[in-house]
């Protein structure tokens, strides 16, 4: 007999965690949009491309040593919740995991600088950046999702951004200031990994002990799938960036990270939804798969019936959204934001299908499949694109991507439904 779980019945958990992450995801909307119009205006276009080219690149690390582990590690304690043992093996395997993968990146990242003239002219503001991404990446943030418990770790991050962000406001002043940005960045992620681990600590008696070599392996093998579909990403954001870095120049990257930026806050609105979503899904699949099916086509429906208003107004008043946040001076990000429109409803429903359901019916290697051809549709499509229209070529680029990515990932979550 089929043990009767439904949305509603889990729902004041699903929207504790959705309260939460809706902070912490809200903040990582909200800030750099305000952040940005001051930096453009105090530090330059040209500065402003020079720090998001910086990102995008060492965003590639963030990735590795991400590894998928807000996935895979949350779905491991989800299901181990009520074991303290299997929770603390498994905090110390995917941090030790995190810290050899920092190493590995390390090495990489001081060959890149040597390597190619264009790091290495700035090789100090790509360190900074990279030590920043290591401390934002060790927050054991996918711990207290996976425990469904982020009441805490929420309430510090939040009261750290706001803090170094208004450090910004008050200490970057001129065009040679713009290396301040990415200090009081990387500083922010500092003290809230430290808070976070004091956090845990105190919670639920978890004290780091570095782990075997073999538990690290493990650790890396069962993630292998999901950390090479994490890679997709970075084929939508920051290879599409460094492309029109090399192609076009940094102003070029001010412009389509500043459309992007906005776009990027429609469809992070989902996050929280989809995130708080994904342990009561890992749980639902396992004991009535029926509900599970039920309640994501319920969501998808709800979803693309809210996100289409904003759309179509977004599209329409593009001019006046990006004057309004970015002022006068940036009218070549408005046919960005009406090209790139549509992204975040394709996302949302890529969510669902991909990391909703395929990743939790196990079904990680057609995941993968799915977002390994669409990266290589974006790689054939954004070089030629963006040489020949510049920034207009990348975000076309983009859009064609995620279209694919949208109706493919649906068309494979049906396939395994069927044998599910």
């Amino acid at each position: 007999m089929l043990k009767k779980i439904t949305l509603s019945s889990n729902l004041r958990v699903i929207m504790k965690n959705f309260f939460s992450l809706s902070v912490m995801y809200g903040l990582d909307m909200l800030l750099p949009l305000v952040t940005i119009p001051y930096l453009i205006r105090h530090i330059g276009l040209d500065k402003v491309g020079l720090l998001n080219f910086a990102a995008a690149t060492i965003a590639y690390f963030g990735i590795i040593v991400n590894y998928g582990f807000n996935l895979t590690a949350t779905k491991e304690v989800a299901v181990n919740s009520d074991n303290p043992k299997e929770l603390a093996r498994i905090f110390n395997s995917v941090t030790t995991s995190k810290i050899v993968l920092i190493l590995i990146s390390a090495v990489i990242l001081c060959i890149l600088l040597l390597a190619v003239p264009k790091f290495r002219a700035y090789y100090s503001l790509y360190l900074v950046i990279f030590a920043g991404v290591c401390f934002q990446n060790l927050l054991p943030v996918w711990f207290f999702q996976g425990m469904q418990n982020l009441k805490g770790i929420t309430i510090q991050n939040s009261i750290i951004k706001l803090f170094f962000t208004l450090l910004i406001f008050l200490l970057v002043k001129k065009e040679a200031d713009y290396w301040i940005v990415p200090i009081l960045t990387g500083l922010g992620f500092l003290f809230a990994f430290l808070f976070s681990y004091l956090h845990a600590y105190r919670t639920y008696r978890l004290r780091y002990v570095i782990s075997s070599l073999q538990a690290v392996k493990q650790q890396l093998r069962s993630g292998l799938y999901v950390f090479l579909s994490q890679v997709k990403i970075s084929f939508f954001s920051s290879f599409n960036i460094i492309v029109l870095g090399f192609i076009a120049g940094n102003t070029a990257v001010a412009y389509f990270s500043s459309a992007d930026k906005v776009i990027r806050a429609l469809a992070i609105i989902q996050v929280p939804v989809v995130a708080s979503l994904y342990p009561y899904f890992s749980n639902l699949l396992k004991n009535n798969k029926l509900a599970a099916y039920r309640n994501v086509n319920r969501i998808a429906l709800l979803g693309s019936i809210l996100y289409v208003p904003v759309i179509v107004l977004i599209f329409i008043f593009s001019h006046d959204v990006v004057y309004f946040i970015f002022g006068s001076g940036m009218e070549s990000a408005e046919k960005i934001v009406r090209i790139l429109s549509l992204l975040p409803l394709f996302i949302f429903l890529n969510n669902l299908s991909g990391t909703q359901m395929l990743l939790n019916m196990g079904k990680d290697k057609v995941f993968f499949n799915v977002l390994l051809s669409t990266a290589v549709l974006n790689v054939l499509l954004v070089v030629p694109l963006t040489y020949k229209y510049s920034f207009y070529g990348t975000a076309v680029s983009v859009f064609i991507s995620e279209l694919y990515l949208c109706v493919v990932m649906y068309g494979a979550f049906m396939l395994a439904k069927r044998k599910f």
